[in-house]
């Protein structure tokens, strides 16, 4: 179907040309060769995927559980992320040899835990659990909750039938499956409009987030896929309201957008949308309504999701440095408030000058490097003798969490590793990469980690299709296009997704989650910079045949 195109118009010309019933001038959108998108996880380990296990150092006091758990903690394909799911198993055991006894409500409220329990652990958990279990039930439970985190419902019945035959002895209850069902419903909209700032300061990062929503909707063959409406709002945001209500009264019934941070303000203060809207931006907790999601580039929640990373490595202490900007405040306090709910501790917090290049006097101060200086003063003050000495950073930090762009991060990081920082592990967002492979530039990152869409870290193992039409491909803009292309495949089952929060969208851009407020949840994929390059740190499982 062709989009039609909204020009951005004052108020009482877009009311006059509403009530003259003329239309907007139509454009077609561009055309694209299809795009695979990964909706799901398949009941079983699909042809092509193989996993190689090795488990060594098996002794005959290891219990089952402590077996495999210590598998999965020490597996490169899972990575320490996985580090707390021993504990998981050993409680699975328990639920499992609990259903053996129970019937009735108390039963089905146990197998529940049980699913919600499989569902938590990441895919390749799951398969790991799969191959080394030679329990029937078990294997039984983890194929049906694969079952269920299958996006396409073409799959997902056969699929249902195929395991009913196979395990007929299982004691999963129907009712329980019927439970499930309901949340992974899918609910295509026939009319999404898009309400995009095309010709505001934000234009380029709008034309992104639209040139990706179009090309998964061009590659969607689907008979049933919905008509498509861009409106252009334009940079006052003060007429967002009015280009919502006109784009319902024109038959959408889903909204994309607004894009900005002020555009979205502007519309949820206006009243609470009463339609199906796919804010990009985020929901704010006084806002969440049923109908309401958001999704963004958000580098609050990156920073939050470093903080979870950092402390399940085994880190406690650490040490903040920060771009004295409002967006470095925002970054940093987002990190801070998340690091200290999980019971770590800031020993050190200091902000540089975006602006300078020379960093020194803050990363001393940082490190109390000037207090190692002071100390041999007043030895040789005392002692009367001259010594020689070494200038120490303070000993109390795990690692370094550094929220700055690329171009600040390049010229830190190496001052970092001289003033005594080169075993400190140093942690950051995707902001310190460019986009674009670069090993002469990003040489002075060696070492950092940072979380990113697998879409950017892991571009070139990407089927090339996706990159056909891809205009943004190594830049910045790269990530919104990434945005607008997962939207389009999310907006069906966003309302399963926060039915279940544990629930995972296994996207091609980025994998994606929904949490109760409406606001997506971007589960980001790891790597440090080597030799100028990032470099996975947890490499990533494709389920399907054509990818390796």
């Amino acid at each position: 179907m062709p989009t039609i195109y909204y020009r951005p118009a004052y108020v009482a010309l877009l009311i006059l040309v509403l009530i003259a019933g003329c239309s907007a001038a139509k454009v077609r959108g561009p055309t694209t060769d299809g795009v695979s998108i990964i909706t799901g996880i398949p009941w079983s380990i699909p042809t092509g995927v193989r996993l190689s296990i090795h488990a060594t150092d098996h002794t005959s006091t290891l219990t089952k559980q402590e077996n495999l758990g210590r598998l999965i903690q020490n597996t490169p394909l899972i990575g320490r992320v996985d580090a707390a799911q021993p504990l998981e198993l050993t409680r699975l055991d328990a639920l499992l040899e609990q259903d053996r006894h129970l019937n009735g409500r108390a039963r089905t409220a146990n197998q529940k835990r049980i699913l919600d329990l499989l569902n938590s652990l990441s895919p390749i958990a799951l398969l790991l659990l799969r191959e080394n279990s030679q329990d029937a039930f078990l294997i039984g439970w983890i194929e049906l909750i694969q079952i269920l985190q299958v996006d396409d419902p073409a799959n997902r019945i056969p699929a249902l039938h195929t395991w009913s035959q196979r395990h007929r002895q299982h004691p999963a209850e129907q009712r329980l499956i019927d439970y499930y069902l309901p949340a992974i419903t899918e609910n295509q909209p026939k009319h999404i409009a898009l309400l995009l700032p095309m010709t505001s300061p934000f234009g380029e990062a709008a034309r992104a987030f639209y040139q990706g929503f179009i090309h998964t909707h061009s590659a969607d063959q689907s008979p049933n896929k919905p008509t498509l409406s861009l409106y252009d709002i334009g940079e006052n945001s003060d007429l967002v309201p009015l280009y919502y209500h006109t784009a319902i009264k024109r038959g959408a019934d889903f909204i994309v957008g607004p894009l900005g941070r002020n555009a979205v303000s502007a519309l949820l203060a206006d009243a609470s949308p009463k339609h199906q809207t796919l804010l990009i931006g985020t929901v704010p907790p006084d806002k969440a309504a049923s109908h309401l999601y958001a999704i963004g580039l958000s580098p609050e929640r990156e920073a939050q999701q470093i903080a979870e990373q950092a402390f399940i490595q085994g880190h406690r202490r650490a040490a903040v440095l920060r771009s004295r900007s409002k967006w470095g405040a925002r970054v940093a306090t987002a990190f801070i408030q998340q690091w200290e709910n999980l019971g770590g501790v800031i020993n050190s917090n200091y902000a540089f000058s975006p602006d300078a290049a020379d960093h020194s006097n803050v990363i001393r101060q940082l490190f109390s490097l000037d207090k190692s200086r002071t100390r041999a003063k007043k030895l040789h003050q005392k002692l009367n003798v001259e010594l020689k000495y070494s200038l120490r950073r303070r000993t109390d930090l795990d690692f370094l969490f550094l929220a700055a762009k690329a171009k600040q991060a390049r010229l830190l990081t190496p001052q970092l590793r001289f003033f005594h920082a080169k075993n400190l592990p140093l942690y950051a967002t995707s902001h310190v990469y460019s986009g674009k492979p670069d090993r002469i530039k990003d040489t002075d990152l060696n070492g950092v980690i940072f979380a990113d869409m697998n879409w950017m870290i892991n571009a070139e193992k990407i089927s090339s299709k996706e990159f056909s039409r891809n205009f943004y491909h190594h830049t910045q803009l790269d990530r919104l296009y990434a945005l607008g292309l997962e939207s389009y495949t999310l907006i069906p089952i966003l309302q399963a997704l926060r039915n279940n929060p544990r629930r995972r969208h296994f996207g091609t851009a980025v994998d994606i989650s929904m949490n109760a407020d409406g606001n997506a949840v971007q589960h980001l994929t790891w790597a440090r910079f080597e030799d100028g390059i990032p470099v996975l740190l947890e490499p990533r499982v494709n389920f399907t045949n054509n990818r390796q």
